[in-house]
């Protein structure tokens, strides 16, 4: 797997395990749980999830492209959703992936067939201010158990 994926999948999961940070220490280690500070279980059913595989931001010229960044934003979105071996946090249906462009590596186009198919949502052409909308949609629709009743 890319070290950019590792990465992308790290900031995903990485705020989902809680963790302790030690002074004088450059690492961090699982919080202890102590008795009656249990967290509470994790219902996938209430999750949400935007992805995004934009490669160019023409309104920062400070910001390089990222040649692969349609297959980034997929194949995460599939491995999050879809992968039975992977940790599945959140249903397709509840998914969004805001692309510009199509990802050219032929399992993500797949991958991005198989999201569609399972009611994941798919934004073309995203440009900056769709996702600030897909953002804001997607923070309205956590929590709530029916994509259907988003606004």
């Amino acid at each position: 797997m890319k070290k950019s994926k590792w990465l992308w999948a790290a900031a995903v999961l990485l705020p989902l395990m809680p963790i302790a940070v030690v002074r004088n220490s450059r690492s961090v280690r699982q919080f202890p749980q102590r008795a009656g500070h249990a967290i509470h279980g994790f219902d996938r059913e209430q999750s949400v999830a935007l992805f995004v595989g934009v490669p160019r931001f023409t309104h920062d010229k400070s910001l390089a492209p990222v040649r692969d960044a349609a297959d980034d934003g997929v194949d995460l979105a599939s491995a999050v959703a879809l992968d039975p071996n992977a940790v599945n946090l959140v249903p397709p249906k509840r998914v969004t992936i805001a692309l510009s462009g199509l990802p050219h590596k032929q399992s993500s186009k797949d991958r991005l067939n198989a999201l569609k198919a399972a009611g994941a949502r798919v934004v073309m052409e995203a440009s900056q201010s769709d996702l600030l909308m897909l953002l804001r949609d997607q923070a309205v629709l956590a929590g709530r158990m029916d994509s259907s009743s988003l606004p």
